[in-house]
């Protein structure tokens, strides 16, 4: 991303902190309740530290963003949207961490926008067999999945409940 939008500091400011910067937010609540429930307290407090940065980097970022697209009299929401589709931006995708999303300047619109997008990832179920492409392929399709082994049936239980849990 810091190589595509090299050339656009509007478009830098749009995507490597409020995209990249901000994945790091939400990936630290998962991780760091991991490592205490495995006992690395140390490694915990570590991580809220990253955190504590991480929030600091981003609202300098969002900062910048919303005073570059004021300088240039443009509505930062729709133009973030263009920025991320224009520049191959990675998909936004949950858990999202709310509250250091919003410590680190995103505003409520935004978080709307965020919970909105979690919530529809939830409902979609993941297909679990292809469609038949001609009558014979049709009859000897599979009616539900099929597992090879128990290991691959908790698999995909613990898949459908990770999902659940997380959105």
């Amino acid at each position: 991303m810091c190589e595509r939008t090299r050339g656009d500091v509007l478009a830098r400011m749009a995507l490597v902190p409020r995209t990249l910067e901000a994945r790091g937010l939400d990936a630290s609540p998962p991780i760091h309740a991991r490592l205490q429930q495995t006992g690395y307290q140390a490694s915990a407090g570590i991580l809220d530290v990253i955190l504590r940065d991480e929030i600091g980097h981003v609202l300098i970022g969002n900062h910048w963003f919303r005073h570059l697209c004021e300088e240039a009299d443009l509505d930062p929401h729709p133009t973030y949207a263009r920025l991320a589709e224009q520049y191959h931006a990675p998909k936004l995708r949950g858990p999202f961490n709310f509250e250091a999303r919003r410590d680190a300047g995103f505003d409520e619109a935004e978080l709307a926008e965020l919970a909105a997008l979690a919530v529809l990832k939830a409902l979609r179920l993941p297909r679990m067999v292809a469609p038949a492409k001609n009558h014979a392929a049709r009859q000897s399709a599979p009616t539900k999945p099929s597992f090879n082994t128990s290991a691959q049936r908790v698999s995909q239980l613990s898949l459908c409940n990770r999902t659940t849990i997380l959105f």
